[in-house]
């Protein structure tokens, strides 16, 4: 007998995240103003990153979870960071400074698909047949999304949300080793 599947905690955090993934662009744009760029990109965060490591702390504690880390893995802790919290989050803000909130969505839009490369590239991951074709169904979608008036408005900031786009990636891929130690 199939059993039903509840909708539950794990679905709505999800959604949630794909909700405020969305926002991202336009939230992190409008929050910029028109301070000084370097100023800007530091600072907003330089907020960004305390709030979001208190409210995971939180979570983790709340869940029982535990915070400790082996010795031996910081290194490589240290060095999927330097991806993902710093080059992913400079490179995303100073290439949202010189470009709109919708070509950063539509960029960032490509990360399943730099997810997949960097997997493929690194040997860790196998791409399957069905991961690929909704892939490029996806990125079909964004080259709609980018043509749809004929033409193409391309800015400066473009070139540094794709870059960020492959830092995640990287972040994402070698990441998993350590999300399998200690989930």
């Amino acid at each position: 007998m199939k059993q039903k599947s509840k909708f539950g905690f794990a679905d709505i955090a999800m959604v949630t995240t794909c909700f405020l993934w969305g926002l991202n662009a336009v939230v992190a744009k409008n929050a910029l103003g028109d301070t000084p760029e370097t100023f800007r990109i530091f600072v907003f965060n330089g907020l960004r990153i305390p709030v979001s490591s208190l409210l995971l702390f939180l979570t983790v504690k709340l869940s029982g979870g535990s915070i400790w880390i082996k010795k031996e893995h910081l290194p490589f802790i240290a060095a999927v960071s330097f991806f993902g919290m710093f080059l992913f989050m400079v490179g995303y803000i100073a290439g949202l400074n010189m470009t709109s909130a919708s070509n950063a969505g539509i960029i960032i839009a490509t990360t399943p698909l730099c997810i997949l490369l960097v997997s493929f590239i690194t040997k860790i991951e196998r791409p399957t047949k069905s991961s690929v074709a909704g892939i490029l169904v996806g990125f079909c979608g964004m080259l709609v999304l980018i043509f749809k008036n004929g033409s193409v408005s391309f800015h400066p900031g473009d070139l540094l949300i794709a870059i960020s786009c492959v830092c995640w990636a990287v972040y994402t891929v070698l990441g998993k080793k350590i999300v399998s130690l200690y989930a």
